[in-house]
C-alpha cells in the first residue's frame, strides 16, 4: 500500500520522530525488552508503538506551471508533498505559476487555501511557512508574504494578485511537521477597483468574459477613456460574439470614428461595470477612473440643430468646463469675449478650447484648438467630432470666469452624399485626397442655394472643385476652382 498504519495500543502519546527513507522500502527491527537487561526466564514483550507510513511523490515538491493561452479558465491546485498526509521535516519546495503572454489585459491570479496546517514556533513563522511572492499591480510592486499557523486568519480570504505575470509559491519546514496545505489557483479577469485601473483585451483565440467594476464615492463621477478600440466593438448588435458594455448597455454607437476615443463620463452612479466578451476577434484598451465632481460643469445639447450661437455667461468659480454637442462635426469660433477687469499677462482669466477635457490628477485632454488670452474673436476651427469642450478660467484675484459666445455650424465630410438640411458645411479633408467625391444639395421645395467657399487648399495640378446648377454631373457648370 502507498500508506497505512500499524498500531499497538500505547498509553503515553509521544512522538519519537519522523524519518525519510532513501528507497522504496524500510526495515523495522523490534527488540524485546530483555535485550536491555531483563533476566532470562522473565516474560519478554515488545513496547507499544504506532508506525505510520506514506509514499511520497518526489515530483510533487515544486514545478513550473505555464498558461499558454489555449485553455480558459486556467486553474488548478497545489499540495504539500504527501498531502493529505503529513509532510516530512526539512522539506523545501517551490512552485512557479507563469503566463506566457505579452498582452495580458486585466488578468489576475487568485489563490485560496482549501486546507492549511503549517505549525511554527514564532509569529514570524521561523523556518516553517508557505511564502507567496509576485510583482503585481499597475506599477508591478513586489508582494511577498509568509504564512503559518501562528497567523490567525491568514488564509481565511483569497489572495488576489492583479496584473501579475508570475507567482512564486515556496514551502519550507524544519523539524516540525503538520498536515500540510492544499492551495487552489485561478487566473481570471474580474476586478473591483476604487480609484483607477488600466484594462485591455488580451490576444487569445478562445472565448472568454471579463468584468471590471469601478466604485465611485458620493461626490465622484466615473470616467472611461479608450486608447484604442476595434470596429466590431463600437456598436454591439444582438448575437454579436464580440460584446463591450457598461452596466449592460452597449456603448460607442457614434457616427464618427474620432468619438470612440473621447472620454465617457458617467454622472450620479455609484459604480460602472465594464463587461467584455470575446472570441479573440477584437481588441481594446482603456483607462477607467473616478474623478471629483467639478464645481462647474455645463452641457449644451444642440444635437437637433445644424447651426447656432451659444452664449456662455460668467460663473462665480475658479474654472468652469463647458461642453457643446451638435448634430455632427462643426466649424466654430469664440466671439464677444469679456474678461472683465481681471485680465493679466499670464492668461488668467483665459479660455481654452479642446476636443475633450476631463479634470483630474492628471487631467485627460485631447487636441487643443484655441488658447485665448485677449478679448478678440478667435479664428474658425474644425472639431474632430460632434462635441467640443471649453475650459473657462478665472483670474487668481477674482473667481469669475469670462463670458463669451460660441458660434458654430455643422459640416459634412462624407463623399457621395445628398444633403437636405437648410444650412450646413461640406468639408473635404486630407482623408479624401486622391478621391472623386460628389455632393448633392437637394430640397423638397423650391429654394435658391447660396454657396460660399470658405477655404481652398488643393494643389492646382492635383484637383479641382466643380459646382453645377442641377441634379447631375451633366448639369450646367456654375464655377470651377482648381487647375482646370
Amino acid at each position: 500500500n502507498i500508506d497505512g498504519t500499524f498500531v499497538v495500543p500505547s498509553e503515553p502519546d509521544e512522538q519519537y520522530g519522523i524519518h525519510r527513507s532513501n528507497a522504496q522500502f524500510v526495515h523495522i527491527h523490534l527488540l524485546p525488552e530483555d535485550i536491555y537487561g531483563r533476566s532470562r526466564g522473565e516474560s519478554t514483550y515488545f513496547p507499544p508503538f504506532v508506525i505510520k507510513w506514506t509514499a511520497v511523490d518526489e515530483s510533487s515538491c515544486g514545478t513550473t506551471i505555464t498558461w499558454d493561452g489555449k485553455d480558459w479558465p486556467f486553474e488548478g491546485s497545489i499540495q504539500s508533498p504527501g498531502f493529505p498526509n503529513a509532510y516530512n521535516p526539512h522539506t523545501s519546495c517551490r512552485w512557479l505559476l507563469n503566463t506566457a503572454m505579452e498582452k495580458r489585459g486585466q488578468l489576475n491570479f487568485k489563490l485560496s487555501f482549501e486546507y492549511f496546517d503549517v505549525p511554527a514556533k514564532t509569529i514570524d513563522c521561523d523556518e516553517n511557512f508557505v511564502r507567496i511572492s509576485a510583482k503585481s499591480g499597475p506599477i508591478q510592486q513586489l508582494y511577498s508574504r509568509k504564512i503559518c499557523n501562528r497567523q490567525k486568519g491568514a488564509v481565511a480570504d483569497p489572495i488576489v494578485l492583479p496584473l501579475a505575470n508570475s507567482v512564486s509559491i515556496s514551502f519550507m519546514s524544519s523539524d516540525r511537521i503538520g498536515g500540510g496545505f492544499s492551495l487552489n489557483y485561478k487566473l481570471d479577469c474580474d476586478n473591483f477597483v476604487d480609484n483607477h485601473a488600466y484594462i485591455s483585451s488580451f490576444g487569445i483565440n478562445i472565448h472568454y468574459e471579463c468584468t471590471t467594476t469601478i466604485i465611485a464615492k458620493h461626490s465622484e463621477w466615473i470616467v472611461v477613456k479608450f486608447a484604442e478600440i476595434s470596429d466590431g466593438l463600437v456598436c454591439n448588435n444582438i448575437g454579436n460574439s464580440e460584446i463591450l458594455t457598461i452596466n449592460d448597455e452597449p456603448i460607442l454607437c457614434n457616427t464618427h470614428p474620432n468619438s470612440r476615443l473621447r472620454p465617457l463620463i458617467f454622472k450620479d452612479i455609484n459604480h460602472a461595470a465594464l463587461k467584455y466578451s470575446s472570441n479573440g476577434n477584437s481588441s481594446f484598451s482603456a483607462i477607467v477612473r473616478t474623478m471629483a465632481k467639478p464645481d462647474c460643469f455645463l452641457l449644451y445639447d444642440r444635437t437637433s440643430e445644424y447651426s447656432g450661437r451659444t452664449e456662455i455667461e460668467s460663473t462665480p468659480f475658479q474654472n468652469c468646463t463647458i461642453q457643446i454637442a451638435a448634430a455632427g462635426r462643426m466649424v466654430f469660433r469664440i466671439t464677444n469675449i469679456d474678461f472683465g477687469a481681471n485680465s493679466t499677462k499670464l492668461c488668467t482669466p483665459g479660455i481654452h478650447v479642446y476636443d475633450y477635457f476631463v479634470v483630474g490628477h492628471p487631467n485627460i485632454f485631447g487636441k487643443r484648438f484655441h488658447r485665448i488670452c485677449e478679448p478678440k474673436d478667435s479664428e474658425w476651427a474644425i472639431s474632430d467630432d460632434e462635441m467640443i469642450t471649453i475650459v473657462a478660467e478665472s483670474s487668481r484675484n477674482a473667481s469669475m470666469t469670462p463670458s463669451f459666445i460660441v458660434e458654430w455650424e455643422v459640416f459634412h465630410d462624407v463623399c457621395n452624399k445628398t444633403f437636405a438640411e437648410p444650412a450646413g458645411f461640406i468639408v473635404l479633408d486630407a482623408e479624401h485626397l486622391h478621391s472623386d467625391c460628389q455632393f448633392l444639395i437637394k430640397f423638397e421645395t423650391d429654394h435658391n442655394v447660396v454657396l460660399k467657399v470658405n477655404s481652398m487648399d488643393i494643389p492646382c495640378e492635383h484637383g479641382n472643385l466643380i459646382i453645377r446648377n442641377g441634379l447631375s454631373s451633366d448639369s450646367p457648370m456654375l464655377n470651377s476652382i482648381g487647375h482646370q
